[in-house]
């Protein structure tokens, strides 16, 4: 007979396990339910799908877009292994909350998490938030006392892999070893202080001297990576830092961060994150890795305050906090619910309302989650939708039923991301669609050998257009080349054929 604890944690075990591939087939028809890929980035990720190395980009994303490309163009199904990777992510987050608190508390944690907007939202796009937070929480874990070499070794794989995945992660690296420089000064370790060191900093230091074209040394690539980060020239990081450095600036960040957090997680995951971790420290088993967390989070805050470039409008921002709010809130609200009974029970004498402890718990916890859930599916549906996204994925799918090999597509845009879109949704090659990147020459050469040309509109406003594109729009409008016009949503498609090609060409020569 298997004693009533250990039948326990086996059941919380498999409820997390089905709740994991449960949200998996979730975020799948999220994905199938909006086909449209939503935020910029992703897009020039997927158009460039022949490429490992993007600038300065971290390559671990990149690399599972690539392999997933070799098999095919399908984006369902490089979403759908999005998908199961984020469901892998929700157990690591059950497996970190079990370890630092309860089988309970880890269940809590990672529906809420689960149930998460920008979770959601990022479980099927090609971000790496969701990897990043799986071997985020993997490294806590494994390398929290290692009961063994082995729990440490594949916790030091975890670390490199998320330096691989956001240059957050070698804030980790650092922390880890200070930390471990902390306790080889207890234990007069050093062998293991080197050891750690040394493992720790094989991906930061690799990727220094290996993964960045730049020349010169360790310091001007460094400054490459921050300057390609924060979208500056090398020369303006120290006044860009600077400029951040001040009171006013630093309260709106603030702002904006907490603005973030109120919309995103809500402010009963605030209220209930600050307690948990409040409680967590104050414990009498409080651990150094709660320490270790909140170092990590006010560094990710600083690092963000003092460096992002998105002037506040990347929803992303607060993610990575966000994720460890959530871990904490799970073990406030059970605290809360715990602290409330036992009260209850010592004013009334009445012992049999604890059996009532677990249920208002499942209740809380699944009014939260239901408003969550409502909120992040609300948000992916109008998110896809926006034009900058669902034009070119429309005007894609169009033209994957009529494009051949030997067909072109000519981007009439103000707009430096549609090509990326538009290479995205038909399976084309960033380079072959041609834009006002090319010079005429080159534009007038590619026309040379083709069927069919289809000329998109994928323009906010024509005073952004060139002269060039200009007078082709007006010779199109004009007539004076013999097109066909299609509207496809909220974009005009024309096709041109072979035979009035050199109409086409003499407006580029």
């Amino acid at each position: 007979m298997i004693p009533r604890e250990n039948f326990l944690r086996i059941s919380v075990n498999t409820v997390a396990v089905i709740v994991c591939c449960l949200m998996a087939v979730l975020y799948s028809l999220l994905a199938w339910t909006f086909p449209v890929v939503h935020w910029y980035d992703a897009h020039i990720r997927l158009a460039l799908r022949d490429q490992v190395l993007l600038g300065h980009w971290l390559p671990l994303i990149q690399l599972l877009i690539v392999l997933v490309s070799k098999f095919t163009h399908d984006l369902f199904v490089l979403r759908v292994l999005l998908a199961i990777i984020a469901g892998c992510t929700l157990l690591c987050m059950f497996i970190f909350a079990r370890h630092l608190f309860s089988s309970g508390t880890a269940l809590v944690a990672m529906i809420l998490l689960a149930t998460n907007m920008m979770f959601t939202a990022l479980a099927t796009v090609p971000y790496p938030e969701i990897v990043f937070v799986g071997l985020l929480l993997s490294a806590f874990y494994l390398l929290d006392d290692p009961p063994s070499d082995r729990h440490f070794f594949i916790g030091i794989v975890a670390l490199n892999l998320a330096c691989l995945t956001r240059y957050e992660g070698w804030l980790l690296a650092g922390i880890f070893i200070v930390n471990t420089a902390r306790e080889t000064l207890q234990t007069k370790n050093w062998r293991k202080f080197i050891q750690a060191t040394l493992l720790a900093s094989i991906v930061p230091l690799g990727w220094l001297l290996f993964g960045i074209s730049a020349s010169g040394g360790l310091l001007d690539r460094l400054k490459a990576i921050i300057a390609f980060e924060i979208m500056t020239d090398v020369e303006s990081i120290g006044g860009r830092f600077l400029s951040h450095l001040n009171w006013d600036y630093l309260r709106a960040f603030a702002n904006n961060y907490w603005h973030l957090l109120n919309w995103q997680a809500g402010p009963w995951i605030i209220f209930l994150g600050g307690l948990g971790w409040l409680l967590a420290l104050l414990s009498a088993k409080c651990r150094t890795i709660h320490w270790l967390i909140f170092m990590f989070v006010i560094l990710d805050w600083l690092l963000l305050a003092l460096w992002q470039p998105w002037d506040f409008t990347n929803l992303r921002t607060a993610f990575i906090g966000e994720v460890f709010l959530i871990l904490y809130a799970a073990h406030g609200l059970g605290q809360l619910i715990h602290f409330v009974f036992q009260k209850v029970n010592d004013a009334l004498q009445n012992k049999s309302l604890s059996n009532w402890e677990n249920w208002v718990l499942g209740a809380s916890v699944c009014l939260m989650t239901f408003n969550s859930a409502a909120s992040a599916v609300g948000f992916v549906a109008v998110t896809s939708q926006e034009n900058d996204f669902a034009s070119p994925a429309y005007a894609g799918d169009w033209l994957n039923d009529r494009l051949n090999v030997d067909d072109a597509i000519l981007a009439l845009t103000d707009d430096v991301f549609q090509p990326y879109a538009l290479a995205t949704y038909t399976g084309l090659g960033y380079d072959t669609i041609l834009d006002d990147r090319f010079d005429d020459q080159q534009i007038s050469n590619r026309l040379s050998n083709v069927q069919l040309i289809y000329i998109i509109e994928s323009y906010r406003s024509r005073d952004g257009l060139s002269a060039k594109e200009l007078n082709l729009l007006k010779a199109l409008e004009d007539g004076m080349i013999n097109t066909r016009l299609f509207t496809v949503g909220l974009t005009r498609i024309w096709l041109i054929p072979k035979n009035e090609i050199d109409k086409l060409k003499a407006i580029y020569n």
